[in-house]
């Protein structure tokens, strides 16, 4: 396995994120220096799956070039969703606010427009920044970036939620934000 370059945010800088290549498929590598971080990662690839969340696919462990980290499917031609010129559909809204409901269960404080990629899905990737102690108002960790590509009602809720901290069991948190059970 190589690494075939580094990928750069909006802005661009260097990401921990790469190209490489294995037997002449193409995946991305995150380099992930702590291993609980890596058991992170793969804690979010369940949590998602849970909620019907599509994020980048954890393939394995692995060690590039001395650097260590994970190995996740490569979309081609991705586009970050704050490079994204266009309003998003409903279905991608929808997406989206699932992919908020998996962070504020997971306590993730990084989530931001520059960690999701749009395709015809919402697709989220680096989850390094769950479980970090008490969960903050949800603007704290559900960037405005993200907040301004859905409903004004929507992050209300989230907030009226995490300021109440009433709702106690999935179900209830699925159905005060309009999801079944079943999802």
């Amino acid at each position: 396995m190589r690494l075939i370059k580094q990928l750069k945010d909006s802005k661009g800088r260097n990401m921990d994120l790469y190209l490489c290549k294995h037997d002449n498929k193409d995946f991305l590598f995150k380099e992930i220096k702590n291993d609980i971080i890596i058991e992170y990662e793969l804690l979010m690839q369940k949590l998602a799956r849970k909620l019907s969340v599509t994020t980048l696919k954890f393939l394995r462990k692995a060690a590039v070039n001395n650097k260590k980290g994970i190995l996740m499917s490569y979309l081609r031609s991705p586009v970050l969703l704050c490079d994204y010129k266009h309003d998003l559909n409903k279905k991608q809204k929808r997406e989206l606010q699932r992919i908020i409901l998996l962070d504020i269960l997971a306590g993730n404080k990084d989530r931001h427009t520059a960690n999701l990629f749009v395709n015809r899905h919402i697709i989220a990737f680096d989850h390094d920044k769950i479980l970090k102690g008490k969960t903050r108002k949800s603007s704290a960790f559900i960037k405005l970036d993200v907040g301004k590509k859905l409903d004004k009602d929507y992050i209300e809720k989230v907030e009226d939620i995490i300021k109440k901290g009433g709702i106690s069991t999935k179900a209830a948190l699925l159905k005060y934000f309009g999801f079944n059970e079943n999802l």
